[in-house]
Formats: structure tokens, sequence, C-alpha cells
């Protein structure tokens, strides 16, 4: 099904521009609790609320495909630096990859005993991963390495790298807390 979209006239210098959007819409099995598009864009990875992943694919026709594959109680949904693959996490503590073919890697990257993973970002350009679980965010290499944690007096339900990948800041409950990636140590919260 798709719908023509209008989006606001904008002025450009000597002309004005009246944006037609093509909006289209993809059938998905389960409600979408999370996404991301892979550094290629020519993918889509969706967190869906049954614990699935959904990857959505644009064909060179233009159409979009899809194929879901189970993942054990998926609850978040990052991209990694690693090309068309994707990083997930979720409420069974484990952050695991998912190729572009939508196939889940069997062997955690990192487990978080007792607790479920609330927040997980993906550096860009480095692949440095960081997950919040608990009160304790963890900043991992790509190939799941430990880099640091960093203890917070709050549980983080955000996080985001700098454009450099030298900061995190978490997110939580009265604030933000700034991380530095190499160490794990708060530079301020």
């Amino acid at each position: 099904m798709s719908a023509l979209v209008s989006l606001p006239e904008r002025d450009i210098g000597a002309e004005v521009v009246s944006p037609l959007v093509q909006a289209e819409h993809v059938q998905l099995p389960a409600n979408a609790t999370a996404l991301a598009f892979a550094a290629d864009n020519r993918s889509l990875a969706v967190a869906l609320g049954d614990g699935s992943v959904s990857l959505v694919t644009r064909s060179v026709l233009g159409g979009w495909g899809q194929i879901t594959r189970p993942c054990p109680r998926v609850a978040a949904v990052a991209v990694a630096s690693l090309g068309s693959q994707f990083v997930t996490a979720g409420q069974d503590g484990a952050v695991r990859l998912v190729d572009p073919e939508g196939q889940v890697a069997p062997e955690p990257l990192y487990h978080a005993a007792d607790h479920w993973i609330e927040a997980l970002a993906v550096h860009e350009v480095s692949g440095t991963i960081a997950v919040a679980a608990g009160r304790e965010v963890a900043i991992l290499r790509a190939d799941g390495q430990r880099i640091g944690t960093a203890s917070l007096a709050e549980t983080p339900t955000g996080l985001d790298f700098a454009p450099d990948g030298g900061r995190l800041v978490a997110s939580h409950y009265n604030g933000l807390t700034v991380i530095d990636t190499a160490s794990g140590a708060q530079v301020q919260s």
C-alpha cells in the first residue's frame, strides 16, 4: 500500500521546493519495538514485540521484501559498522549479531547476567558497542571484547556516541552522564 505524503515547502534560495514523497507501508508480523537501517542503506532491521527480528530489504526494482527470524527476546537493535550486519540486544541479556540474510549468531558477543539490555548503541565508524544493563554501561569492541564498564546512580534509558567516538552519553532519570569510551570512566554526570 502506497501513499503520497506532502512535506512543508522549503526555501532554498532562489526557488521554493515543495517535495512530494512516496510513502510505502510494510506489514509486519508483530508490533515494532526498535529499528535501524544498515550502513549500506539496503536493509532495515526491526525488533518485534514477539521477540523476533524482521529484516526489511529494498529490492533492485524498488519494492520491499521481508525476512523474519526468531531471536531470543529482542528489545533493541542498532546498526554495526560491519557494513550490513546488525547488533541486537534484549530481555535475555545477550548482545548478538544478525547477518544480512537474517541469521542470528548463536553465540552472544556479550551477556549481562541477571539483567536485560535496556539500551544499545553502536558507533558507526569504530564499531564500538555500548549496552546498558541494570545500572551499568558496558563498552565493547566490535568483536565483543570489553573495553570498560561505567556504574551509574540510575538505570540508563538511552545511549549515544559522540561523532568522534571518544565519549558516550547515557540518559537516565534526572539527567545525563558522559562516559569516556576508552576507559569507561565517567567524565561528567
